[in-house]
């Protein structure tokens, strides 16, 4: 695999070519290094400039070090982070799943694999946000939010039905949306209790970043005898008047404080400024 050109941002682009002509013409410069080598200090300094943290590249040269990967392995589980890079997907997010591999010792085969799918559905995620208006450098957390769906078991064509019926919601609520089904299925929340709670949110525009996780606040209900079909009309209720999960709880008789303290393994703490 040669060095290629990484497609960055004005401020690094510079850096990038002064790092891909060293890479190119480096080895026949310095004396005792040969071409692999060579080559492996040439993909990391690359994708360090598309935004690969240092810590990734310190973990996987210790696994060469280590000879759990030959270097041509290691080289390979670094060609999705290059195709990404080239795609103006987010390096350092693959980063991280390739250090969580290399920590659990992931063989290099499984790794590439896994890398190249995840960077796949970050494409999609992209160019479904594209297309629906998103131009220049887009926000990671949709991207983010709608790729961990996919990988919750959200389908590609239930995204795209999703953004073509609510083409004026932002961006980011897509992704909330996306993440809210996918949690709420794990759950068993009904099929039309959840497109009623989506729907709403999206038709309004009000899916606050903790809708993500409503999934909590169902979990807890349904533990006070609170039917899905209960919670379903509390929610589109607030969802109707712009308001939080937390207010899902409260027009049921409940405080936010109930939650505090509570996540589920489906879901993350739910912040509550109001204190309700």
């Amino acid at each position: 695999m040669s060095c290629r050109m990484p497609r960055l941002g004005p401020s690094r682009s510079v850096v990038a070519v002064v790092l891909t002509l060293a890479c190119l013409f480096g080895p026949f410069g310095l004396a005792g290094a040969t071409a692999e080598s060579w080559q492996s200090r040439c993909d990391i300094e690359v994708l360090r400039q598309c935004g690969m943290p240092q810590s990734t590249a310190n973990r996987l040269l210790r696994v060469v070090v280590d000879d759990r990967f030959s270097p041509a392995e290691a080289r390979r589980v670094l060609d999705p982070l290059f195709s990404a890079c080239q795609e103006g997907l987010p390096v350092a997010a693959l980063a991280d799943k390739l250090e969580e591999g290399l920590a659990k010792g992931v063989g290099p085969e499984s790794l590439f694999h896994a890398l190249d799918r995840r960077r796949q559905a970050y494409r999609f995620a992209y160019s479904l946000l594209v297309a629906e208006g998103g131009d220049g450098e887009l926000p990671q957390a949709p991207l983010k939010d709608l790729v961990e769906a996919l990988f919750a078991g959200v389908q590609r064509n239930e995204l795209r039905a999703l953004v073509r019926e609510y083409p004026q919601a932002p961006l980011a609520m897509y992704g909330t949306a996306a993440l809210a089904t996918a949690y709420l299925r794990q759950i068993d929340f009904a099929s039309q209790d959840l497109e009623a709670v989506i729907s709403t949110g999206l038709r309004r525009q009000t899916l606050s970043p903790d809708w993500a996780f409503v999934s909590r606040a169902v979990v807890f209900l349904r533990q006070q005898d609170i039917g899905d079909p209960r919670i379903r009309r509390a929610a589109v209720q607030a969802l109707e008047n712009g308001e939080g999960v937390f207010r899902v709880l409260k027009r049921l008789g409940f405080t936010g404080r109930n939650l505090q303290g509570e996540a589920t393994a489906e879901s993350k703490p739910l912040e509550n400024p109001s204190g309700e």
